[in-house]
């Protein structure tokens, strides 16, 4: 299934290797080499999974993966570094990554990750889902399934605020 993905690296050669696999794939993907850049494009746009490198010039990558996390909840983010190791994999778990990778990463690692992260990704969405249709339908009160409805779709979608328009007995 084709996804949007944003890589997140200063080496370019790895991000062309990156692009070139990742899209061979079928996947829609942006490339930025700061932290900066990615943060960018995190609040412009949706993107299924992010391929972050841990040692970038301007962000620290497990702080970035927390950031990426606070904004984009259901973005999974693949961490991949050159100097990796069981600490520094367990706190990038514990920041929200989906998986650790080292560098140098053979293709078919990368693209089985993705793969992984997407099928990850889908089943929280199919799970927020059936619990949505659950709570709706257990409802008993026709006057509070409006108030039912706004409430379990800011917690699905994540939202502060959120509001449901419903049409008067003119139809407006």
């Amino acid at each position: 299934m084709p996804a949007n993905l944003l890589i997140v690296d200063d080496d370019v050669q790895l991000v062309d290797l990156y692009r070139e696999v990742l899209e061979d794939e079928g996947h829609s993907v942006l490339a930025v080499n700061t932290g900066k850049g990615a943060m960018l494009e995190i609040q412009q746009q949706d993107f299924d999974v992010i391929i972050m490198d841990l040692g970038l010039p301007d962000a620290d990558g497990m702080a970035l993966t927390a950031n990426v996390k606070a904004i984009a909840a259901r973005t999974e983010v693949i961490i991949v570094t050159g100097n990796g190791s069981v600490e520094k994999a367990v706190e990038g778990v514990r920041q929200g990554a989906f998986d650790f990778i080292e560098k140098p990463l053979r293709p078919q690692a990368l693209v089985s990750a993705v793969g992984h992260a997407l099928e990850r990704r889908q089943l929280a969405i199919n799970s927020a889902l059936f619990q949505t249709s659950q709570a709706i339908f257990a409802s008993q009160d026709p006057e509070t399934l409006p108030q039912m409805i706004v409430e379990v779709a800011m917690k699905v979608i994540g939202a502060d605020d959120a509001s449901l328009m419903l049409p008067d007995e003119k139809k407006r």
